[in-house]
């Protein structure tokens, strides 16, 4: 960014959001509502729950486990893929739907 900053905590002049929604239809956890407000702990626990902290719960669930079958009635497969998918995968892969479908844009708003 090559442009200096003069003041900063100023609210936008207008809204970029150009309501078409889509962020909303690609959340897959409904972090972002239809009205515009958003749940950051939906987000946040969508996106890092599978880390340190959520990789241990689950460890722990595994062990106390006694065959498959305790297992599956104790974590979903759904919860099971999500697990396995951030043990190979970079931080982050999760987040970033609802700006991928975002065309409210350079250029669609303008720089």
């Amino acid at each position: 960014m090559d442009a200096e900053v003069s003041e900063y905590g100023q609210a936008l002049d207008y809204n970029p959001c150009i309501d078409c929604k889509l962020c909303v239809a690609a959340c897959p956890v409904g972090a972002i509502a239809k009205d515009g407000a958003f749940d950051a702990l939906a987000c946040t626990t969508h996106n890092y729950r599978e880390f340190m902290s959520g990789f241990t719960d689950w460890a722990q669930t595994v062990a106390d486990s006694e065959d498959a079958a305790d297992y599956r009635s104790r974590v979903t497969d759904s919860e099971s893929a999500s697990m396995w998918q951030s043990l190979s995968s970079p931080p982050g892969y999760k987040s970033g739907y609802c700006l991928a479908v975002c065309p409210a844009g350079e250029g669609v708003l303008g720089p």
